[in-house]
């Protein structure tokens, strides 16, 4: 198994929002079946020779007393990507991204972030979660980790963006709709956005 890069990415969001459930869908985990709350931070790794990749996908516990911790981890850790994680249920979840966005960018401004909204197989969803990813200029994904729908997109999302140069054209006709649907990707806008 070549792997010869080791990409580590956060996922962040509120307490309950699904964030374990969408790290686990990411390593091809199957879910539990009992909710477990997450101490501190759960650690699952996914290989991917064809890349040449160790992905570390780093669980942070929503729990606001750890947040020190994420924080840590956050500034002393080389992490590529934070995954700020709400959910389509629950509209206050978007409040906690902003105020985890805030506090993270300030202590590191050289990492990446991206949005992503769970549940999408609920009928009550709210767009707040859009709404603040346009607003700060950042992508957007809806996933539902119970069905496993929007997780192959989001992983070729992260996949293209380590290995890719941004100029550069996409592959194939999914990574092309993520291109056209993230502005931030937009070679003409890319000094306005996070991702650069």
């Amino acid at each position: 198994m070549n792997t010869n890069t080791v990409v580590r990415i956060a996922i962040s969001g509120d307490s309950r929002v699904g964030k374990t459930s969408l790290c686990l869908r990411l390593v091809n985990k199957e879910l539990p079946l009992t909710y477990v709350t997450t101490i501190g931070l759960d650690l699952e790794v996914k290989f991917s020779p064809k890349h040449g990749l160790k992905i570390h996908y780093w669980d942070l516990s929503g729990n606001r007393r750890y947040e020190p911790l994420s924080v840590f981890y956050l500034k002393n850790i080389n992490i590529l990507f934070v995954m700020l994680v709400y959910s389509l249920e629950d509209s206050d979840s978007v409040i906690r991204i902003s105020e985890i966005y805030s506090n993270y960018k300030d202590v590191s401004p050289s990492k990446k972030f991206i949005v992503v909204g769970t549940h999408n197989d609920s009928q009550n969803q709210h767009t707040s979660g859009r709404d603040f990813a346009e607003k700060e200029g950042l992508p957007h994904f809806l996933v539902d980790s119970k069905n496993n729908k929007g997780i192959d997109l989001l992983e070729q999302y992260i996949l293209y963006i380590h290995s890719q140069s941004i100029s550069e054209p996409p592959k194939t006709e999914s990574l092309r709709r993520i291109c056209i649907e993230n502005p931030c990707l937009d070679t003409n806008k890319r000094d306005n956005c996070i991702i650069s």
